[in-house]
Parts: C-alpha cells; structure tokens; sequence
C-alpha cells in the first residue's frame, strides 16, 4: 500500500526559469575592429613595445569577460545547487532501502535453492538406487546452473538426469563386464598354473608351490628343472615296461620284464627297485 503511494506522488517543484540579459553587440563590434586592425600588420623592432602593451591589454580584456561569465555561472547554478541537495535526501533514503529489499531477496534466493537442490538430491539417489549405479559413476552426474532457476520444473530436471543416467549406466555396465572377463581370464591363467605345477610336481617329484613358481623366471624354472632331474635321475616309465605272466603246471607264476625304449643307466635303476624274487627272466631292449 505504501510503495503504491509512493508511485503516484507528484514531485512539484517551484521553478521559474532565469533571463539573463547580455547585449554582446558592442564587445563584438570593437574585437572585429581590433582584428581588422592587427589582421596585416606586420611588426617591426620599433613596433615590439607598443603591441606587447596592446596584447597585456587585450588580455585584461578577456579576463574581465572570463571573470563575468563565471560569476553569472555561479549565481545561476545557486538554486540548481540546492535543489539538488534538497532532492538528492530522497534518493539516497530510496536507494538505501533498495539495497536493503535487494539483500532480503538474496537471502530468500539462496534459501529457494538450497531447498530445491535438496529436492535435485533426493531424485539422484532414487535413480542412482534405481540404475543400481555405483557411488563413482554417480559422482559423474552433471548439475546443470538452469536446474535452479524458478521456470526449470521437477519433471524436466528428472528427465535431464535420466537421460545422464542411462549414458553412466552404459558406461558401467561396460566396464563390469570388461572386468567379469578379466577375472574370468585370470581365474583360468590360476587354474592352468595350478595344473602346470601340479603335473610338474607330480610327474618329476618337484615341490612348487604357486607363489614360488611366480617369482621365478623362465630361465630359473629351466634351470631347476634340469638340476631337480639330474639330482633325482628319476626315470620316466611309462609304457616302455611291460610284464608278462606265465603260469606252469605246477601253479606257480613266473614273471618275464621287458623294458624298452630306455637308456641302460635307466634301466638299471628300474631293475634295482624291484625285488629279485618277484622277476624270473629280465630282456632289456636300447
């Protein structure tokens, strides 16, 4: 009600505009005159005094004209001077109280945003929730400046986010399944090393363990593959042994052992773990 009073009020100010009256005729008659008179002269030695003394007249001249001009100024501008002093109060109160009203506008601004970017908050974790994204894609999400602006709605903004959802959810889903092939990949590179160590272990009596066969080299595996067998001498039997059964009519079975395909060092060391006994005839074939 007050700032529509304000509105309507008429600013009446008395004023009448000032005459000042100025007949310039005969100043400008006698500077012409005094012109036409110097307009060709062209001055001599003998000359030097008199028109030095005419130029510190026409000087004075223009001072004292100056000096009218500048007292006539300052009479005049006296009422605009305190007219203006007299309405600058009023401005300066509404322009006070302007500043004031811009400051509660801003609190209530501030305020408007916080609450809806709590409102931008809780829809982002409904969606994440709802795309399943992990805390790092989420973190990814942009908020735009327009979202707090008073004409951007809700529903607007949730589609601007869902849309920012779909692309981080792609995105992850990608790098899941890169990362499932990736452990799939490692899992097997495990068990095949598993197996790799198990049939070296088995099949030439090492005793690997996984964490020991990682932090050995090519050549250091090499290397003790070929010590390991050469300090075991361990032969490898695997179909070059053969034994056949006879049996005799007296019921007693006698034993024929074949061993092919070996050297005599390795055969010699197959003969001398079996017991004499059990072995009747012995044929060795290099």
């Amino acid at each position: 009600m007050e700032l529509q009073t304000i509105e309507n009020l008429d600013i009446i100010v008395n004023y009448q505009e000032s005459l000042i009256d100025f007949d310039n005729t005969k100043i400008v008659t006698l500077a012409k005159e005094l012109v036409k008179k110097y307009e060709s002269l062209i001055v001599t030695e003998d000359m030097v005094k008199d028109i030095s003394s005419e130029v510190a007249g026409i000087n004075k001249v223009i001072k004292k004209i100056n000096d009218k001009r500048i007292n006539i100024k300052n009479d005049y501008s006296k009422p605009l001077i305190i007219f203006e002093s007299k309405i600058n109060v009023a401005t300066t109160i509404l322009s006070n109280t302007v500043k004031e009203l811009k400051k509660q506008l801003q609190v209530y601004e501030d305020e408007r945003k916080s609450k809806k970017m709590i409102d931008i908050s809780a829809l982002i974790d409904l969606l994440s929730n709802k795309y399943n994204l992990k805390t790092e894609y989420a973190n990814k999400i942009i908020l735009k400046d327009s979202y707090l602006n008073k004409t951007t709605t809700m529903q607007e903004i949730e589609l601007s986010l869902t849309e920012q959802m779909d692309v981080l959810y792609s995105a992850q889903s990608f790098e899941e399944q890169k990362a499932k092939h990736e452990a799939e990949r490692i899992e097997q590179a495990i068990k095949e090393k598993h197996e790799l160590i198990f049939d070296l272990n088995t099949q030439y009596g090492f005793n690997f363990s996984l964490s020991t066969f990682n932090n050995m080299k090519n050549s250091e595996i090499l290397s003790y593959f070929i010590n390991k067998k050469a300090e075991l001498n361990k032969p490898i039997i695997n179909k070059e042994v053969e034994i056949k059964s006879n049996e005799e009519v007296n019921d007693t079975i006698t034993y024929e052992l074949i061993i092919k395909g070996l050297t005599k060092y390795q055969a010699d060391n197959i003969i001398g773990m079996l017991p004499f006994e059990c072995v009747h005839k012995i044929n060795v074939e290099f």
